[in-house]
């Protein structure tokens, strides 16, 4: 019996936050131009977070999780989704990136019991290394 909410949507929320906050500061704010400074590469960019998330988080995720096989299941999925996200790096912009890491971690840690303990690993220190270069790469609203 559950009570609450799940842990993993509580991932999936703080993954789907950072991605659509990193995209405010990168293209609302801006020194040189007067608020808001770019609306529809944000607007556009969070849409695509939503979208993105609805399928890492409530398709893959979900899935795996209710799946009885899902601790063996998550590593592999998990690695997937923290390499995707080290090739959606180039375009930080979009905040795909934060999704993927997020979803790479997630799976990771559901998957640290399963037999495919070592991919489950490697897919949270990927993850966690992706974020951590997403934050420092976003345009916070600095000069420089």
């Amino acid at each position: 019996m559950r009570a609450g909410i799940s842990w993993w949507w509580v991932s999936a929320i703080g993954a789907t936050a950072l991605a659509v906050v990193a995209m405010f500061f990168d293209h609302m704010l801006d020194v040189e131009e007067p608020f808001p400074a770019d609306w529809p590469a944000f607007a556009i960019s969070v849409a695509l977070i939503l979208v993105l998330s609805a399928i890492v988080f409530g398709i893959v995720v979900r899935r795996t999780t209710a799946s009885p096989d899902g601790t063996d299941l998550a590593g592999k999925r998990g690695l997937v989704c923290s390499i995707l996200s080290v090739l959606a790096l180039p375009g930080i912009w979009l905040g795909l990136t934060f999704v993927l890491a997020g979803g790479g971690i997630t799976l990771g840690a559901l998957g640290r019991h399963g037999r495919r303990r070592r991919l489950a690993v490697a897919a949270i220190v990927i993850g966690v290394i992706v974020l951590v270069l997403g934050i420092i790469g976003t345009d916070w609203g600095s000069d420089s």
